[in-house]
């Protein structure tokens, strides 16, 4: 990792550390009970043994307490309190975090670069700061950070996934389908999984195998409107009509007031031939309203090849 900060960050100006000067009288009267609450449930942990690591965890857990009702200023204090006691990686992770959660890039990647130099070998280290990263548009160097995080923790099924999508934003195909399906083999029983590397599939031109995946995803995900559309979508462009219909059918079951998929049941009924069911579907999403117009063009589009044009009828 031989960037720095003004690789990563030259849109951002430099900031000033809100955390280092907080008084308690900036507290407002709310926080301050919340805070008597806090120092009081921390009273079970006054004595501790005398070693940093101790005394570490307790500034962390306090900081934890502090972050979670929003005094973000005041568990900085404590987290940075807990890196100098503990030197341990997770505490500079806190840091940054909190940092990111105010809006300050530049300290929370210096942080997150400092957590990375105390442990190089923390997967979460290297997983939090390829968030980071693509939370700052570098989506490219995010990619190395999100490898060498799964190469540390090759089980984690969540870092595979998020390699996988970060090369789909890039449209690095082979290499999001390779991530996606180690994140599936690592988790076979996660729908949303399934569904990512249906879409990589789909983006990759592999139609068969996305509507595999898809299935299992409905499998998995019974009552998710949205994996039926798709997988019938996907039937559909196969010619699998029969079997559009039927999903369609389970679809609109979940969800009946949709208009868009009485919609495509409509257009699945008149792909059968069966017009008076067609014509019902058609006369049901023309009555059905509150609907974004836009969600059919996004599920009819996922699926379409070079060779065929869709646009939305008018009365949609």
């Amino acid at each position: 990792m031989d960037w720095d900060a003004e690789d990563i960050l030259r849109d951002h100006e430099e900031e000033a550390d809100p955390s280092v000067a907080v008084e308690e009288a900036e507290i407002d009267e709310d926080h301050a009970l919340t805070e008597q609450y806090i120092y009081g449930l921390l009273a079970g942990m006054a004595y501790v043994p005398p070693t940093p690591d101790a005394e570490a965890e307790m500034h962390g857990a306090q900081g934890d307490l502090l972050a979670e009702i929003g005094l973000v200023e005041r568990a900085i204090q404590d987290y940075r309190q807990a890196a100098e006691l503990g030197k341990r990686a997770k505490w500079r992770r806190r840091v940054a975090d909190s940092y990111l959660t105010m809006n300050l890039p530049r300290h929370a990647f210096r942080a997150y670069k400092e957590a990375i130099r105390l442990d190089p070998r923390d997967p979460e280290s290297h997983f939090h700061m390829a968030e980071f990263l693509r939370t700052m548009g570098r989506t490219y160097l995010a990619i190395e950070e999100f490898r060498e995080a799964l190469r540390l923790a090759p089980d984690r099924a969540y870092y595979a996934l998020r390699l996988g999508e970060a090369g789909l934003a890039l449209n690095m195909l082979d290499d999001a389908v390779r991530a996606l399906r180690r994140a599936t083999r690592q988790d076979p029983r996660d729908a949303y999984y399934r569904f990512r590397l249906a879409n990589a599939f789909i983006r990759a031109g592999a139609l068969n195998d996305a509507i595999h995946q898809l299935e299992y995803a409905v499998r998995l995900a019974p009552c998710d409107d949205y994996y039926h559309a798709l997988l019938a979508m996907g039937y559909r462009t196969v010619s699998r009509h029969d079997d559009s219909a039927h999903v369609l059918r389970r679809t609109i079951e979940i969800r009946p007031k949709n208009r868009a998929y009485h919609f495509l049941a409509s257009e699945a009924y008149r792909d059968l031939g069966i017009t008076t069911l067609a014509e019902h579907h058609g006369r049901l999403a023309g009555r059905l309203d509150g609907y974004d117009a836009d969600y059919v063009d996004r599920l009819r589009n996922r699926f379409l090849s070079d060779r065929e044009e869709w646009s939305r009828p008018a009365w949609l």
